[in-house]
């Protein structure tokens, strides 16, 4: 994990010629509360999801004809809940910490 083959460990000979590397920022602390910009992007998200969810159950069970219709709105509403939880934790981390 820590070879410098990857590039994970500054300061390692072997790297290709024109790649760029940086130093990692600092570790984060503990869990923190994601800014209330994120938390209601995250709940507005979830409730989309729960819709998105409900309406498409909703039509799958109503006939075989309007069942692609469901499904892809049941899609849709697991992509927004997929959103909600990125969003409700905080959002992407960025950093390369996995190269430990």
């Amino acid at each position: 994990m820590g070879d410098g083959a990857g590039g994970c460990v500054p300061g390692v000979e072997g790297r290709e010629a024109g790649e760029h590397h940086h130093e990692h920022g600092p570790r984060p602390g503990g869990p923190a509360v994601p800014p209330a910009a994120l938390l209601w992007r995250g709940a507005g998200l979830l409730g989309l999801g729960a819709g998105l969810g409900w309406l498409g159950w909703r039509l799958v069970r109503a006939s075989l004809l309007s069942a692609p219709a469901g499904l892809a709105l049941i899609g849709g509403g697991l992509l927004a809940a997929w959103a909600a939880a990125i969003h409700l934790t905080g959002g992407e981390q960025f950093d390369d910490w996995g190269c430990d």
